[in-house]
């Protein structure tokens, strides 16, 4: 997942259409019936995207990485420890899964 935070500035004038919601989707979107097995690009869901008539370089910030024990050794153990959990979970979802529920 991604996130961005942006600052709007200026003085400009543009007022982009923007979406609403409920109604932004339409259950007919190829982006909502998509195959997650394809091979071809995933078509964005939504309305068009707003394109500016201004350029904008935009410089890329430096990534963070976020220890949660502060310790090399311990956040392998600690990585270690989610991905046996989230096979455990996902076991699980693929049981109910078989079984319709």
């Amino acid at each position: 997942m991604t996130c961005f935070n942006f600052n709007i500035t200026g003085s400009g004038t543009a007022t982009p259409k923007g979406a609403k919601f409920p109604g932004a989707y339409n259950m007919a979107d190829p982006a909502l019936n998509w195959n997650l097995s394809s091979t071809d690009p995933y078509p964005l869901a939504g309305p068009k995207l707003y394109t500016s008539s201004y350029s904008v370089d935009l410089v890329p910030n430096q990534a963070v990485t976020i220890s949660p024990t502060l310790d090399a050794a311990g956040d392998e153990a600690y990585y270690a420890a989610q991905y046996k959990a989230l096979e455990a979970q996902g076991g699980v979802t693929a049981y109910f899964d078989s079984i319709g529920g």
